[in-house]
């Protein structure tokens, strides 16, 4: 008998718990719940990068872009609205004329957006490639006999 008594009492406490535990989790699903963003999007323009491994590999790449000569990215465009290349492409991927010019576009403007260096700008508003732009629509709009 008292076995049977210790197992009802052991149950009762059990039982206890458990309804302790269900009432908690009823308060929390109950409360109110709040969004809070884990991550958020942040400008180029707000990060600096200090001496580093990172900011050695940045210069590196601004150098690139730099150097590389726009002409000699877009000569397939120019030819493409009836206009003489002012040079040849680079090669490569390049040899028939690619789309290296809209990643080229896009690095610029994201490295721009983190230096904020004039050069880089400059080679985003490159005048020739407006010019070609218009050419473009020009040809495209002219009826073909």
């Amino acid at each position: 008998m008292k076995k049977y008594r210790l197992v009802f009492v052991l149950s009762i406490l059990f039982l206890g718990v458990i309804k302790l535990t269900a009432s908690e989790y009823e308060q929390v699903r109950k409360a109110p719940r709040v969004h809070v963003p884990v991550w958020q999007s942040f400008a180029l323009s707000e990060v600096e990068l200090t001496d580093s491994y990172f900011k050695k590999a940045m210069d590196l790449h601004k150098g690139y872009l730099l150097s590389l000569d726009v002409d000699r990215l877009i000569p397939h465009v120019r030819r493409s609205v009836g206009l003489q290349g002012k040079g040849d492409n680079y090669g490569g991927w390049e040899k028939h004329g690619g789309c290296t010019y809209g990643h080229y576009m896009s690095a610029c403007a994201m490295m721009y957006a983190s230096t904020g260096e004039k050069a880089l700008l400059d080679k985003l508003n490159y005048e020739e490639f407006y010019k070609l732009k218009y050419c473009s629509t020009v040809v495209y709009m002219v009826p073909r006999a």
